[in-house]
């Protein structure tokens, strides 16, 4: 499971780092949204695994990964 959250936060860290260089640079959004696309779909994955050792169920973790 943490292979998939570590995924999710890289993606994350990808897309702040597209953001960065659209708002600072005028590059295209596109990219930036296409990460958000795969990100959606690895927390849908996450957030439908129940945890293992509790209530509850997996989701993402959110951490910027540099």
């Amino acid at each position: 499971m943490w292979d998939l959250i570590r995924t999710f936060d890289q993606r994350y860290s990808n897309m702040l780092g597209l953001l960065e260089d659209a708002w600072l640079n005028g590059n295209s959004l596109s990219a930036a949204v296409g990460e958000m696309g795969e990100m959606a779909a690895i927390a849908s994955q996450l957030v439908a695994t129940p945890r293992a050792g509790g209530p509850g169920n997996y989701g993402p973790c959110f951490r910027y990964i540099p």
